[in-house]
């Protein structure tokens, strides 16, 4: 690892272990791990192999992720299913995270007209189906628009 650097943040992990887990360095300077990332950071282990450790950028903080120690030579296989789970994961997170935003940020306007919730024969807030439109090609009435 360069000196200038304070670890390699894992740009994506693909799942067929003959492609490489691609990383680019990071600086020393790098204010703070975004959420969902992977920095990994190696050094010869004091006896033999690589020591690895990795660490994960969260909303408001960076974790220890894991420790290798004294991994061999090979250590990125070693460490491949645990990155390739924990970027899934932050994947899904962020995703349904993205979706509750959504979700709660745009709240449905529709209002029934007061024909359709106070009609004969009708109860509060179902439309009567004797005044309903009817459907086109698509299955879609007027009231139906979005």
């Amino acid at each position: 690892m360069p000196p200038w650097a304070s670890g390699a943040l894992v740009h994506s992990v693909p799942a067929r272990t003959s492609h490489p887990i691609k990383v680019l360095w990071v600086p020393n300077t790098m204010p703070r791990l975004p959420f969902g990332r992977i920095l990994l950071r190696w050094e010869p282990a004091p006896e033999a192999g690589w020591d690895v450790t990795a660490r994960l950028g969260l909303v408001t903080t960076v974790v220890h992720l894991a420790t290798w120690p004294a991994a061999g030579d090979d250590w990125p296989s070693l460490v491949r299913p645990t990155l390739r789970e924990v970027t899934g994961l932050c994947s899904a997170v962020a995703v349904a995270t993205a979706a509750l935003r959504v979700a709660t940020a745009q709240p449905s306007t529709r209002r029934c007209p007061p024909s359709e919730t106070m009609g004969a024969g009708s109860r509060e807030g179902v439309p009567d189906p004797a005044r309903s439109q009817p459907a086109d090609e698509n299955g879609a009435t007027e009231d139906q628009a979005l």
